[in-house]
């Protein structure tokens, strides 16, 4: 543990330290939105049975489609006329300001 670790345990109490460690991710939910006892999983990350909302089975990465990996954005993805007008009004807009700027 680092000192910074060290000193929050040393603040506080076993019985809060305890208490911290008790927390779920649905308790926060619960917490923080609308949604009910009996409409949420206690384990949010596995199934189990009994839990609501029944899933058909486990989901896993196997089953998911690829994703795309996104540096930034393609401006040729979307059309090349679209880009090659993009273009031209950026070179249209910088030579009639870049011609004022001169003068």
């Amino acid at each position: 543990m680092d000192s910074k670790t060290i000193l929050i345990f040393r603040m506080l109490s076993e019985k809060e330290i305890g208490f911290f460690r008790s927390i779920k991710l649905s308790d926060v939910v619960k917490k923080v939105t609308t949604i009910g006892d009996d409409h949420i999983q206690e384990n949010l990350f596995f199934f189990n049975d009994g839990d609501p909302c029944p899933q058909p089975f486990q989901l896993n990465a196997s089953q998911l489609e690829n994703c795309p990996f996104l540096k930034g954005y393609d401006y040729f993805q979307v059309s090349k006329i679209f880009s090659s007008l993009l273009f031209d009004s950026m070179y249209r807009f910088v030579c009639k300001y870049s011609s004022r700027a001169v003068r």
